[in-house]
């Protein structure tokens, strides 16, 4: 396949890849009232769910001299795994979102991406000599209203049902890889009837996971929050990359009031040191960094630039790339600099020296949810258990970066209203500030936050049903003064004591979270 088709090279896109926007800040002295059981659904609503897809190829093999069944067998297993990558080439070619610049603009286009690693083949059969029958199965993740969006049949109760057009393809062209090339910039509609075979898919949504905390009290136990920021390199002639740093640095310096490690953008170097800001909690100050790393700050040699990202995942407590992405993992990845292009392919995630401590990382360019969440994965010292990923299903746009990358760090640092102390942001409001809609359609999303924490990094049990009057009463700045008495956040019952659930709470009329109330609806 060539690589400039799979760099997805689209101007200004970020083709380098929940809940409703956060309600307002309480006003002061004002108490939240518990919200009726059914009710908070009203209220909830999320911009993309992960689908488990389903369907079976059929396909011709023809059995080699004295090759016995089981050999047989053997190989059209192993062949179907290649033609399942072939598939997933068409399946996306019709499904995935298109731009103006695209080849294949008009044809599907549904804001979805298939994960490319989770292909599964299962229950290879020859139905017939030299006929074969496979099933196949993969995720992938688009907007919540995708059946309706594709017009597609309904099956049963949450089960779906459309047809992709995918051409009649050779066996040369399968184990070369050549369909990539033959069918570039596919529309399956402009291909005769006789060279076209129709795919069913089936599709439903996948397991739902439960809202939760990052990992804010592991990732602050040693009194440091370090962020790591890397502005991949453009290719643009109005160098985005550089429009991004500059900002970024903007930012920091002024609303975010983190202090420079030099006095002005032009003098940051990879040795300048992080920007600082101290964080207060409940619990006493930490300290914020963040280091800024650009492309213009090893023009001459960009392997630097390699080795400050292959640094900063080795330490840091989150991490996030901003640049173009792409599906290829072999190819895209963190793209360092175009001048020359100088990229650290997904696929080298595996082998990066990372450390077993959870961390946060964000891949913030286009459908990055293809392939780098489970590249990363792949990796040997990082599990679900200590790895959170925010990846995109959509476009992300070069011209929003700044703004979704202090969005988010901002999420993360956030203070309290009442106290200034750090309110620790669910991944659902985290997310719900990252899609609102100010970068056109994309879709982001958070992996691996079943095992988080569902109750907030600074609640008090002891505090809980203490009589307040407000709810600066209650200790913590996620923990709300509730009908007179003190809870503290959550996002599922098992983030609270026993004889406690987790209600959605609302201010003034709107839901603002959830916290740890008595079952008892009492605290007498």
């Amino acid at each position: 396949m060539s690589k400039r088709m799979l760099l997805l090279a689209l101007g200004f896109l970020g083709c380098s890849e929940t809940a409703t926007g956060p309600a307002e800040p309480a006003t002061e002295g004002a108490t939240a009232v518990a919200v009726a059981e059914g009710k908070a659904d009203d209220y909830f609503s999320t911009n993309g769910k992960e689908y488990d897809l389903r369907g079976t190829d059929r396909f011709e093999l023809a059995r080699l001299s004295d090759e016995s069944d089981e050999d047989f067998l053997v190989r059209a297993a192993a062949f179907a795994e290649l033609r399942f990558t072939a598939l997933t080439y068409f399946i996306n070619a019709y499904v995935t979102g298109k731009s103006t610049h695209d080849g294949n603009y008009g044809y599907g286009g549904f804001r979805t991406t298939i994960r490319q690693r989770s292909i599964r083949a299962e229950d290879v059969v020859m139905t017939d000599e030299g006929k074969f029958s496979a099933l196949f199965e993969t995720e992938f993740a688009g907007p919540t209203d995708l059946a309706s969006q594709l017009g597609a049949e309904k099956v049963d109760e949450g089960l779906w049902r459309f047809d992709v057009i995918v051409p009649q393809l050779t066996e040369a062209e399968v184990r070369d890889g050549s369909f990539a090339r033959k069918y570039r910039d596919f529309k399956g509609n402009e291909l005769p009837e006789e060279q076209r075979t129709l795919l069913s898919i089936d599709f439903e949504v996948g397991q739902n996971s439960i809202d939760a905390y990052p990992r804010y009290f592991e990732m602050m136990d040693d009194g440091v929050l370090d962020i790591a920021i890397q502005v991949g390199g453009d290719y643009n002639e109005k160098r985005w990359d550089r429009i991004v740093a500059q900002e970024l640095y903007t930012k920091l310096t002024g609303t975010m009031k983190f202090k420079s490690p030099v006095a002005k953008y032009e003098d940051l170097t990879l040795d300048s040191g992080p920007f600082t800001r101290e964080l207060e909690t409940l619990y006493g100050p930490i300290e914020v960094k963040v280091y800024l790393v650009h492309p213009d700050m090893a023009v001459d040699n960009p392997q630097r630039l390699v080795e400050a990202f292959k640094a900063h995942a080795a330490t840091r407590d989150i991490v996030i790339y901003d640049g173009h992405a792409g599906f290829d993992a072999s190819y895209s990845g963190v793209v360092v600099t175009y001048q020359p292009r100088t990229a650290i392919p997904a696929d080298a995630f595996k082998s990066l020296d990372l450390p077993e401590k959870p961390q946060l990382f964000f891949f913030n360019g286009c459908k990055t949810y293809s392939v780098y969440p489970d590249a990363l994965l792949a990796n040997p010292k990082k599990t679900p258990e200590n790895l959170d990923i925010i990846s995109t299903v959509n476009f992300s746009w070069l011209a929003q970066m700044t703004t979704i990358t202090s969005d988010f760090i901002g999420s993360v640092i956030a203070e309290g209203r009442f106290d200034g102390l750090h309110e620790p942001a669910t991944f659902a409001r985290i997310l719900s500030t990252l899609n609102k809609g100010r970068s056109w359609d994309v879709i982001y999303g958070v992996h691996g936050a079943d095992d988080n924490p569902h109750k907030s990094p600074w609640a008090d049990e002891v505090e809980l049903c203490q009589a307040c009057r407000s709810h600066a009463d209650c200790p913590g700045a996620d923990a709300l003064c509730v009908s007179g008495a003190c809870g503290y956040g959550c996002t599922a019952d098992d983030g609270c004591p026993s004889d406690y659930s987790c209600r959605a709470v609302a201010v003034q009329g709107v839901i603002t979270g959830s916290q740890c109330l008595p079952r008892s609806r009492s605290c007498r």
